[in-house]
């Protein structure tokens, strides 16, 4: 298997409003649905030291709403409105997804029909991660992932089989963007990504458009 490691110049935006006007963030989605891309990059650093502290700690008194998924020991917080009233350092992430949303709709068409919805998912220290997969074409437009703790790789392919893969090194603060179908006749979809072999506890919050109009039922592919 070829892996092409990704070395991301991080920028840190101190404020959500600086992230808007960061130059950054428009080179970051410029070419995201270009078929010749991979379809996955790193904006820049979102958050300080100082918020991921405040954050983590948030996760720490709400071991409660979690939830285990089917794979990896990987468990999943799904967050409502009144989450974010309450933990102002989670909901700038929303801000910032919207942002990213925005910017990406200066250069694309997006889709126009789409909820919002926010999970944190938490990989323990040890676990084997998610194996590659493709998302539902229900998450449309563009997926932005958060990373609040843990120095893992994402990996990102358009290959199939998984011989051609690029590596993204990622840390706490990071924000990854990873493109959707646009319309119901995309031929652009989510790129096959994952995450292996969690090295330290891994916390991420993953923003979405969900669009159920007129799509086909799809669960995540599997590749194996």
């Amino acid at each position: 298997m070829a892996i092409l490691v990704v070395v991301v110049q991080r920028v840190i935006a101190t404020d959500v409003l600086e992230f808007d006007m960061n130059n950054k963030i428009f080179n970051a989605v410029e070419d995201l649905y270009n078929h010749n891309n991979v379809g996955v990059n790193i904006v820049c650093k979102m958050f300080n030291t100082e918020e991921l502290e405040r954050i983590n700690n948030v996760f720490i008194i709400n071991k409660e709403h979690f939830y285990p998924l089917e794979f990896g020991g990987v468990t999943r917080w799904d967050l409502t409105e009144n989450d974010f009233s309450r933990y102002p350092a989670l909901d700038k992430g929303r801000r910032g997804f919207k942002l990213i949303i925005d910017t990406i709709s200066t250069l694309t068409e997006l889709n126009p029909v789409y909820r919002e919805k926010f999970c944190i998912l938490f990989y323990p220290e040890g676990s084997v991660g998610v194996k590659p997969h493709r998302d539902t074409r229900h998450s449309v437009n563009c997926v932005s992932i958060f990373v609040f703790s843990g120095n893992n790789s994402f990996f990102a392919t358009k290959d199939s089989a998984c011989k051609h893969v690029t590596e993204f090194f990622t840390e706490p603060g990071d924000a990854i963007v990873m493109r959707g179908p646009r319309k119901i006749k995309d031929d652009i979809s989510c790129p096959i990504h994952y995450v292996s072999q969690v090295v330290r506890p891994r916390y991420v919050m993953v923003c979405r458009h969900i669009n159920t109009e007129g799509l086909k039922s799809s669960p995540s592919i599997l590749v194996t």
